[in-house]
Formats: C-alpha cells, structure tokens, sequence
C-alpha cells in the first residue's frame, strides 16, 4: 500500500473494561463506529471502515504492523471503563 499525503487513520476496536461486562462492550463498540463516521465526514481525512476495524478485535495490535498493512499515518487504540454511575475513556493516537 503506498503511503497517502491525507491522513488515514485506523480506529481499532476500544477494549472494555470487564470482557463479561455486554453493556461495557456494547457502548465501547457505539464509540468506535461513531468515532469512524464523524472522521470520514471530512474529506481530507481517510478513514479505514468500521468493518475492517471490528475485524481486527482478535488480530494483534501492533500499530507498525498495522500501519504497513493498510497504508495508515495514525493508528487509534482505547479502553472503555464503567465504574457505579461513570465511565472513563482513555485513548491513545499512534
């Protein structure tokens, strides 16, 4: 894949906090779709699809071998965190 002057980004798939935790996994899942669809709204921005990302939910997350794989600048990882009433979002852009 040849590299692209315009940004792409792969936003992999945010981890929950507790992998038995549906509700955790389901909104972390919500953030990461809704994440890749406001990104493709500007078009100097390429964003690798939401399905390529869920794929890669059992892949390895390497973000050099990522970025070689599918020609991205920036590789997107998080964690989604649930505690009584509040959540915590950490993420980080490589």
């Amino acid at each position: 894949v040849q590299p692209s002057k315009s940004p792409r980004i792969l936003i992999l798939p945010f981890s929950a906090s507790d992998g038995s935790d549906a509700q955790a996994s389901l909104l972390a899942a919500g953030i990461v779709r809704d994440a890749v669809a406001g990104l493709s709204r500007f078009p100097s921005i390429k964003v690798i699809g939401a399905s390529t990302s869920a794929a890669l939910v059992t892949s390895g997350r390497d973000p050099a071998a990522l970025r070689q794989k599918y020609g991205v600048t920036h590789v997107v990882s998080g964690n989604f965190h649930i505690a009584n009433e509040a959540f915590r979002l950490d993420i980080e852009l490589v």
